[in-house]
């Protein structure tokens, strides 16, 4: 069974406290102001792991050429958008199980148990061959080695499906978990508000000075209804945030910035 899914702290001692959150609809913090032009400089970034970080759709391209192969046709944004809602629902669950879940999801795509089992055998050579090659994103560790040198507090949250089997193992392969005060992987991801204040316990700087920097419109919108500033990077063009990053290094710069106004790219 992949028990991945717990929360992983890196160093962390004297770690405050989970606030409480007594959070409804869309809203993570009571009384949380949106940014406005005249917003403190960021002081506390919290990064999405996927995407962001590094690349993990390799995992997802390989299975939708597999899928294709054995006659299962399906666009790339259709198939893993009603994925990631079996997961979410899936992982409400105390322990997660990719295989489990994704079997579920074939068989519901209906597919026969023999393809399945077909695609589980190939899947995890492949998955876990992909686990060892997957790499941070060229800039990244230059870029949060000034971060940290200017004294931005950083945190690292794990959003993802479950596509790689250790989501922390590109960040060790790169050196890069020195440069951050935890990196979170949510005990359920369906418990979103949860996960974001245990991210933000462990980050322990005030949510005016904080920017979240995500790939995912959603996750961006959520964020920002939620009183985050929020930066995107490798997002669609549709996405909504304060600040789209063109390249990973621009966001030192904008660190410092006290003016975000949020936009679509």
């Amino acid at each position: 069974m992949d028990t991945r899914r717990v929360v992983i702290s890196l160093p962390l001692a004297g770690l405050p406290a989970l606030p409480s959150a007594p959070v409804s609809g869309r809203h993570l913090w009571e009384n949380s102001p949106p940014p406005t032009q005249n917003s403190p400089p960021v002081q506390g970034l919290l990064f999405h792991l996927q995407n962001v970080l590094f690349d993990d759709t390799a995992w997802r391209r390989w299975l939708l050429r597999l899928l294709h192969h054995m006659g299962l046709h399906s666009p790339y944004d259709a198939f893993f958008r009603l994925w990631e809602t079996e997961c979410l629902e899936d992982s409400s669950q105390d322990a997660f199980d990719y295989w489990q879940a994704l079997r579920g999801f074939l068989s519901s795509a209906g597919m026969t148990r023999g393809q399945i089992d077909e695609v589980e055998a190939a899947g995890r050579l492949r998955r876990e061959r992909l686990n060892q090659q997957t790499r941070p994103f060229p800039a990244v560790s230059g870029t949060l080695a000034r971060l940290h040198e200017a004294g931005v507090r950083m945190v690292a949250l794990d959003t993802g499906c479950g596509e790689l089997r250790d989501p922390l193992q590109p960040l060790r392969d790169g050196n890069l978990e020195r440069w951050f005060q935890a990196v979170v992987a949510p005990a359920r991801r369906s418990d979103r508000a949860a996960n974001y204040h245990r991210a933000l316990a462990a980050l322990d700087v005030p949510l005016d000075r904080v920017a979240l920097v995500g790939q995912d419109p959603g996750e961006l919108d959520w964020a920002a209804a939620g009183g985050l500033r929020t930066i995107a990077f490798n997002a669609p063009r549709h996405a909504r945030a304060d600040v789209h990053l063109s390249h990973f290094p621009e966001l030192v710069q904008h660190c410092g910035a006290t003016r975000l106004r949020r936009r679509a790219g």
